[in-house]
């Protein structure tokens, strides 16, 4: 794990993390209550928003705040119709790699 969930995690959160798209272990979501989504796209914001169209389709997922991670050259791209409470910058772009982490 890298960026904002590593940040998160020695922050003392705990991180659940899963790729884009990729499938969420539904008895670890139940298990505690979900307090933030953070979807960590580094250079491709767009992709965040649809990530968070997909998330947001679970019922435990569907009030969640969600913060958006973002490289600082992105930020002009961001769409704040998305639905993400705020963003966060990125330190460095992440070549290609993008994960979705749920608190």
């Amino acid at each position: 794990m890298s960026g904002v969930g590593s940040i998160l995690r020695d922050l003392g959160c705990e991180v659940q993390a899963s790729p884009l798209w990729g499938e969420l272990d539904a008895r670890s979501l139940a298990r505690l209550p979900v307090d933030l989504i953070v979807i960590d796209t580094g250079d491709s914001p767009e992709v965040g928003a649809y990530e968070l169209l997909r998330l947001r389709k679970l019922t435990l997922l569907a009030e969640t705040p969600a913060l958006l991670g973002v490289s600082a050259g992105s930020l002009q791209r961001i769409d704040h119709a998305a639905g993400f409470a705020d963003f966060v910058v990125t330190p460095a772009a992440m070549s290609g790699l993008a994960s979705s982490y749920i608190l």
